[in-house]
Parts: C-alpha cells; sequence; structure tokens
C-alpha cells in the first residue's frame, strides 16, 4: 500500500463527557470538540506532559486539544477548567488517541463532523 493512502485530513469530533459523577456535579453531560488524529507533536506533548507532571506545558497542551464546534480553541490563556472535568476530559482524550487503528468508527467517543 502506498503511504500517501493512509494521509487524511483531521476531523473534528465530539467527545460527550456522561460519567454518572459529572452528571451529578453539573445536572448534564459536558462536550467538547477534538481533532480525530493529532499532530506527532502534540500527541506526544500531551503524554510527556502527564508523566512529568508539567502543569504548565500540560494546560498549554490541553488548551491545543480543546475545541469548539467550529474548530476554535476553547480554553483562553490563563484559563483552566475544574479538576474533576479535566480528569474526565483526560479519560477521554486517552480514549480517542488510544483508537488509532479505528478511527473511522467514532460512535463511542462521539460524532464525526
Amino acid at each position: 500500500m502506498e503511504l500517501a493512502k493512509l494521509a487524511k485530513k483531521p476531523q473534528l469530533i465530539e467527545v460527550v463527557i456522561d460519567d454518572e459523577e459529572i452528571l451529578q456535579e453539573y445536572g448534564e453531560a459536558i462536550s467538547f470538540w477534538m481533532r480525530d488524529h493529532l499532530d506527532i507533536m502534540t500527541y506526544f506533548d500531551f503524554y510527556r506532559s502527564q508523566n512529568v507532571a508539567d502543569t504548565e506545558q500540560f494546560n498549554r497542551v490541553l488548551s491545543k486539544i480543546l475545541l469548539n464546534q467550529e474548530g476554535h480553541h476553547i480554553l483562553k490563556e490563563d484559563e483552566i477548567l475544574p479538576v474533576d472535568i479535566t480528569l474526565a476530559i483526560l479519560t477521554r482524550i486517552n480514549q480517542v488517541l488510544g483508537k488509532s487503528k479505528t478511527k473511522l468508527s467514532t460512535e463511542e467517543v462521539g460524532k464525526q463532523q
């Protein structure tokens, strides 16, 4: 297979957080958008920042990943999210990124746009 056949433009997907704890705390599911594929540096930075507990780097990477429906960044400079939501977001992002071989099927993590 030619490598060029594997290249594609990343698509926005909606990711819904509807864990019981989030529903109880906030009264509804919380959603955000992200790309179904990340560039390799963002991908590595995402995992590296979690492993080395670099809060500033982690917040920068997270702000690159979290998008609205139009594909614009959600978090502005110096904005952070509550810890419970951030942890739920981490779980969902890991689930999306962990499906690197099955990105065409996103029913479990959200709707492909």
